[in-house]
Formats: structure tokens, sequence, C-alpha cells
């Protein structure tokens, strides 16, 4: 049996859906994070209280398409894009493994620089960790992506703060005074963000492996249904779940 790792993808064979999804999720993940920085007394959920009509319709916006969205929907495309990789592969399955490890080494490293001298809030790490674990479900039969997808749903019960929203400054992990600070608190706080964030990330990351041993974003025309009953559904689900939190942050609601 050949070992032969196959490279990337050229740029004219690289299927348009994927990355096209990939570039729409860099950028709300981007404006996700972009809230928590602003300084001040009012501050709820990383929004501005004090500001005009339209920075209160900015935060219902982003409260309702951004925040909490950007995340899973990245989670799936992760999932999509290892089961590219391992469908393009003719190596051995220890030696696929191994290239997925490898690459999973490669995120925690750049998650842990990220996160000290960037941002804290990087999520690398936690993809490098979900990826590192996740390399044994690369092999598993459908039917067991979706009883554990199952699995995961029903034990993610919502807890007594599921709709809590903080009113703190930022901690000085975001916004520390000097370097040493940065440096000091991030090395605290990131472990947490990387051991922690596959916990949320598994569900779509299983759901992207079945999708993308399906072709699905590459094969639009094969799953036209399938894709406009998520779309329309999801987006449903999503703008309708996301109105407790953003109408208490656009001040529209009682806290």
């Amino acid at each position: 049996m050949t070992t032969t790792e196959l490279g990337p993808t050229g740029i004219h064979d690289r299927a348009l859906g994927p990355d096209l999804a990939r570039g729409f999720m860099l950028l709300f993940i981007a404006l996700a994070n972009s809230h928590y920085f602003p300084r001040g007394p009012s501050v709820l959920g990383g929004f501005p209280q004090d500001g005009s009509a339209v920075d209160r319709a900015v935060t219902w916006l982003i409260a309702t398409f951004v925040d909490g969205r950007a995340f899973p929907m990245f989670g799936l495309l992760f999932g999509y894009g290892v089961a590219q990789i391992v469908r393009r592969q003719t190596a051995s399955p220890w030696a696929i493994r191994f290239l997925l490890w490898r690459r999973s080494l490669v995120l925690v490293v750049l998650g842990v620089l990220h996160a000290t001298l960037l941002y804290v809030g990087d999520i690398l790490g936690a993809y490098g960790v979900l990826l590192f674990l996740g390399v044994w479900a690369i092999r598993w039969k459908d039917r067991w992506l979706f009883v554990a997808t199952l699995f995961l749903v029903l034990t993610a019960v919502p807890s007594d703060t599921s709709l809590s929203i903080s009113a703190d400054p930022p901690d000085l992990a975001m916004l520390p005074p000097d370097l040493g600070t940065q440096v000091a608190r991030r090395l605290l706080v990131h472990p947490f963000i990387a051991l922690l964030g596959p916990i949320g990330f598994a569900t779509p990351f299983l759901i992207g492996l079945w999708a993308g041993r399906r072709q699905i974003l590459e094969r639009p025309a094969e799953h036209l249904r399938l894709l406009r009953i998520t779309a329309v559904a999801g987006v449903t689900i999503g703008v309708l779940g996301a109105q407790p939190v953003a109408l208490m942050l656009a001040r529209l609601a009682a806290t």
C-alpha cells in the first residue's frame, strides 16, 4: 500500500463553496470579537450601552446574525475540510492520522503564539485539540457520527446562566496595561479556551465530517433540497433563538 501524501488542492481545482463560506465566517468571527475592545463604564456583554439608536441597531444585528453563529459554522467547515483532506489521501489510515496530528500540533503552536501576542480569545488552539481527538472519528460510519452528534446535542443542557450577560469590564487578559501583564495573564487563560473549546465545536465538527464525505458544498445541485431546508430552518431558528439576548443587549428589552 502506498504511503503517498497529496499536497494542497490547486487553485483552479478548489471548490468555491467551502472557500467562500470560510471567508465569510472569518469576517463574522472578526465582527463577533470586535465589540469586546471598547472601554467605558457602561458595557453589557461587551457592547457599549450609552450609544445612539444606530449603535443599538448595530448591536442587535451583530447579536442576532453574528455572535454565536460564526463559531458553529466554522466548526462545521473545519470538519468538512478534514473530510476533504482524508478523501484525497492515498496513504494508509495511520499515515493519514499522523498527517492530521501534525496539523493539529501546528494549530496548537500558532494558537498559543496568537493568543499570547495578539488576541486572548484565539481559537486555533481549540481547533488543534479538537483535530487531535477528532482524528479517531474520520473512519467512523455515518450512523456513528449521527449517534455521537445526537448524544452531544442531548447532553448540552442549558444552565441557569445560559442567558446571563456580563456587565464586567474587559479582563486584563483582553486589554492588558502592559506587555508583561499581557503575557502572564494570557498564558494562564488560553489553555482553558484551548481545552474547553472542543466541547462546543465537537457537534458541528462531526456534522462537517459527514457533509464533507458527501461533498455537499462541492456538488450543491445534487443536494438542493437538503441545502434549502437547512438554510431556511437554520436561519429561522438562529434568528429567533438569538432574540432574548439580542433585545437585551440592544436595550429593547429589560435585562
